[in-house]
């Protein structure tokens, strides 16, 4: 007869048990959360205030936006808070089981335990910044299918068969996340590279094209939508009314500039615990010492501006200086000088380092471009604030598909780690993680409380 401890130590050994684990912990988050605030509130009063749903899609298009498919769940989900923590819970899950699906690593139970830790760094607070309800069905659960929707692409680069229940489920899955414009411009990307991919390899990409084409679809959808461009206007005049007069190449720096900030100029240590990663697997993989040297580019940086510089002016004033450098125009406000361009020069190296990074861990070159695609995925989707008035009160909640992006590097980068070298270091790696994630995890329940 087993012991209890026995019975979970057995449990612990499945590969599925850190997606339980993560399961378990995301609903004591949804136990502690209380929607209904914000635009949750909002929300809530437009199926009263326009007699049913339809009439609400109809004018919505027409005033407002092109996201009526999201819409059409959100405005009725509002209503039954239960259910939708039910949903959030498991959506927020099946995000980090999508991605060691992807990756290919479904089986391995130490990536999968990394995968759910990074899951729990990720500051989910941010989802709750404009009212749970409606921020988590637009950002998590767009950002969860999007990943749901590339699963039939990585079947189809790894030689798997599909099942024919699973299309209608990826059409669907991808027919909500397309709905908003980052996973448009995700999955366009996405779909496109692999298909001629595909038709190049001689591989089945009829599927491929077909979600290719509901894309396309979507696209036109949205640049057509009347909505849209009154949303922009008004938000442009409540929000940031000279944002119309600012040139295209500063909005595009705003966007550069803000997005980095976030990882690299401030404290996290979401990206502090990926900087770790690749600087270990750097280290254990490669025996350039300028490569080695490279890779500690991203973890110093987020040291020392991130957290020395962020939280104490006083031991390095210097460095203060360039962490708090980010204004409502970006951070080159003044083109005439060296010293307003040096943020943007400092982020581009450590942006250029993770790229070079990935090329020092990978034998498979093709897997490095893989790795650099999946990144310039999520930095490419924050990089569409760049157009949009809305670029700092959306704030925080807009980066989550970078982040997930990053767990899907971090996925393929500890995939070669642990399939070439098995020191002591991703062992200790592991340890500094989970002690990460109880962190962070105690964090976000405290700041819910």
């Amino acid at each position: 007869m087993k012991s209890a401890f026995e019975k979970l130590e057995a449990f612990c050994s499945r590969w599925y048990s850190p997606f339980v684990f993560l399961l378990a912990a995301t609903a004591l988050i949804h136990c502690i959360i209380e929607p209904g605030s914000k635009d949750d509130a909002v929300y809530a009063s437009y199926l009263f205030e326009h007699g049913s749903g339809l009439n609400y899609l109809i004018s919505d298009y027409h005033a407002w936006s092109s996201r009526q498919v999201i819409e059409s769940v959100l405005i009725y989900i509002i209503h039954f808070k239960v259910l939708w923590a039910v949903f959030d819970t498991l959506i927020f899950t099946l995000a980090a089981f999508s991605v060691s699906y992807i990756c290919g690593t479904l089986k391995d139970l130490r990536i999968n335990r990394w995968i759910c830790l990074f899951a729990l760094v990720y500051p989910f607070a941010d989802t709750g910044t404009a009212g749970w309800v409606v921020t988590t069905v637009y950002y998590i659960w767009t950002m969860s299918l999007c990943l749901i929707s590339i699963i039939p692409v990585a079947k189809i680069m790894r030689g798997e068969r599909i099942c024919g229940w699973e299309y209608p489920l990826y059409v669907l899955a991808l027919l909500f996340s397309a709905n908003i414009e980052f996973c448009t411009a995700i999955l366009i990307c996405v779909y496109g590279v692999f298909a001629l991919i595909a038709l190049k390899k001689k591989l089945p990409y009829k599927f491929m094209l077909a979600q290719t084409a509901l894309l396309c679809a979507m696209m036109v959808y949205i640049f057509t939508c009347p909505g849209n461009e009154m949303r922009r206007v008004n938000e442009t005049a409540g929000q940031f009314p000279e944002f119309d007069t600012i040139p295209l190449w500063q909005k595009f720096e705003m966007g550069y500039s803000s997005t980095w900030y976030e990882f690299i100029m401030q404290p996290n240590f979401f990206f502090l615990a990926f900087a770790l990663l690749l600087a270990l697997a750097v280290f254990s993989l490669n025996r350039s010492n300028a490569l080695r040297g490279l890779s500690l580019a991203p973890l110093t940086a987020s040291a020392a501006f991130g957290i020395v510089a962020s939280t104490n002016s006083f031991i390095a004033p210097s460095l203060s200086l360039i962490s708090g450098a980010l204004t409502k125009y970006g951070t080159w406000v003044d083109t005439g000088s060296l010293k307003s361009l040096l943020p943007d020069i400092i982020i581009t190296a450590v942006f250029a380092s993770i790229i070079a990074s990935f090329f020092a861990v990978f034998e498979k070159k093709a897997d490095a471009w893989l790795c650099s695609f999946a990144l310039l995925l999520g930095f490419g989707s924050r990089m569409t604030m760049s157009l949009s008035p809305t670029i700092w009160v959306s704030g925080s909640r807009t980066f989550i598909y970078m982040y997930f992006s990053f767990i899907v590097c971090a996925a393929l980068i500890a995939r070669e780690w642990l399939r070439r070298e098995k020191g002591a270091s991703s062992g200790a790696f592991g340890a500094a993680l989970s002690a990460l994630a109880v962190l962070s995890y105690l964090g976000n329940l405290y700041t819910l409380v």
